[in-house]
């Protein structure tokens, strides 16, 4: 797989040089590509997963980098493969996902979410794409289909997966966790008694997966829905 990183550095009065946070992008499939970038979270630091999509130099966005200083970093990128942004999907209505989408707006890429998403960032004052849609739907990116799905209630009220047929790649999103992961993360607006269904629907309606991207952390290994069932079945007993 091809590693890119890329960052960008600020001179000060033509000496001093700053290091912004780096994006890092790298390819998983003939068609899709991961962007990571971080966010501090106390004295960590902290990966937030994003796709790309690409063919016959269209790029479908799959949620938007969780570090501010990026969005255009991405844009940037997309020129190395000689991709125009056609879309931006946001998969739930946390600022992982969201960030963003108004900056994209500003951009005049068209930005999407389903109409459950983007009712949820109005009502929690998070950035909201300009279109939404009431069921599941798919985008077209140059002769690629990409496919998304909402199984129902998890890490959020909202959280839909996306699905590209043609390489047999599941982005998850924060429905699931990494392989790596050690808990369940952000249970703000969970729905853990529903959360296993959810994920089992996902493999039951995609069941050609060759790789499975998390919202958060590694991917490389093929255990993350598996990862999130055992962290489901282990969680703690409700007060």
């Amino acid at each position: 797989m091809t590693h890119l990183l890329w960052g960008f550095c600020l001179t000060l009065l033509g000496t001093t040089a700053v290091a912004q946070p780096a994006l890092e992008i790298q390819k998983v499939s003939p068609h899709c590509y991961v962007f990571t970038t971080y966010r501090n979270l106390g004295t960590l630091s902290f990966p937030s997963n994003g796709m790309v999509v690409i063919d016959a130099g269209q790029a479908l966005i799959i949620d938007t980098p969780w570090d501010t200083t990026q969005f255009q970093t991405l844009l940037d990128t997309l020129t190395q493969f000689k991709a125009k942004a056609i879309g931006v999907v946001s998969t739930h209505f946390h600022d992982d996902r969201t960030a963003g989408l108004h900056y994209y707006t500003e951009k005049k890429i068209p930005t999407y979410s389903s109409a459950l998403t983007k009712k949820l960032c109005l009502e929690k004052g998070e950035k909201y794409a300009t279109h939404s849609f009431l069921s599941d739907t798919t985008f077209k990116v140059g002769q690629l289909l990409v496919q998304t799905f909402y199984p129902g209630e998890g890490h959020s009220p909202d959280n839909i997966v996306i699905y590209v047929p043609e390489d047999k790649v599941l982005f998850g999103g924060c429905l699931v966790k990494s392989y790596e992961s050690s808990s369940l993360g952000n249970l703000s607006d969970a729905n853990t008694e529903a959360w296993p269904a959810s994920l089992q629907k996902v493999v039951s309606t995609f069941y050609e997966i060759a790789i499975t991207i998390p919202g958060h952390q590694d991917w490389s290994q093929p255990h993350s829905i598996r990862k999130s069932l055992e962290l489901l079945r282990i969680r703690p007993a409700k007060k």
